[in-house]
């Protein structure tokens, strides 16, 4: 999807600095973008990725759109039965792969973070009006962030909590002129999974790049849209609204809270 996405940027004419964990990718990135910069970094290193944030602003002066879009799948069965036995003293179960976590809530964490550093450091925009807020992140949930996927519960949970870091970040970052929404596909053809899982799921379940890629550059160029979280099934896209406090009580609460931010 970041490749796509990047394909529509440049055909608009933006300045791109593309970052992946395989270095390898620079050379066929370099003839597709001829025009970009691009840095090999595992978003799970925050200094790597600081650097490569660093490098981009050295190279533009500004950044005015980030799309935290780094993920993976869930790499073991979480409910695998350990070989262990409590009953002979012989220790405990092993730590579960926490790899979906740390690349795909982690690393949104250190890019969405990085990406307000930077952003708050622009130059106002000559024509900018007081109430735009011209700059903009996208972030990469999922479907499983919106419904329960029980055969891949770490990947479910990185892909709600980024949501909730999305929902979070919005209201304080609108205060820096930055707008923070999120999209969530539904199964889209990418190399999440390999060529061969993804062909025993029937045609009619899937969702098209193209859709996905127009919901993105939607959020980067509607300056009202913040906060949404964007589902994108098939060839359709729907805004999910938040759910709203039950009661009084917890709107209170929820307004306190707010209310301690120090935007």
């Amino acid at each position: 999807m970041g490749l796509a996405v990047a394909k529509a940027l440049q055909a608009k004419q933006w300045d791109l600095s593309l970052i992946d964990v395989n270095e390898s990718a620079s050379g066929s990135l370099a003839s597709e973008f001829p025009n970009a910069i691009f840095t090999a970094v595992d978003v799970r290193n925050y200094d790597a990725l600081a650097a490569a944030f660093k490098k981009t602003w050295e190279k533009f002066g500004r950044l005015d759109f980030v799309y935290a879009n780094a993920g993976i799948n869930e790499k073991s069965d979480f409910y695998k039965p350990a070989e262990w036995d409590p009953s002979s003293g012989a220790g405990v179960p092993d730590r579960p792969d926490f790899s979906a976590l740390d690349i795909n809530l982690t690393g949104v964490i250190y890019t969405s973070y990085l990406g307000g550093e930077f952003m708050s450091k622009n130059k106002p925009l000559p024509d900018a009006k007081e109430t735009d807020l011209p700059y903009s992140i996208v972030i990469t949930s999922s479907c499983a962030g919106l419904y329960p996927c029980p055969s891949i519960p770490l990947y479910t949970a990185s892909k709600h909590g980024v949501l909730g870091l999305m929902r979070s970040l919005a209201y304080v970052y609108s205060k820096r002129g930055i707008r923070v929404n999120a999209t969530c596909p539904g199964l889209v053809r990418t190399n999440i999974l390999s060529k061969e899982v993804m062909d025993t799921f029937p045609p009619e379940i899937m969702t098209g790049l193209d859709t996905v890629v127009g919901a993105v550059v939607s959020l980067i160029e509607d300056g009202k849209r913040n906060g949404e979280v964007v589902e994108v099934s098939g060839s359709n896209t729907y805004v999910k609204e938040m759910l709203k406090a039950p009661d009084e009580v917890m709107q209170k609460l929820m307004d306190g809270m707010t209310g301690l931010i120090q935007g």
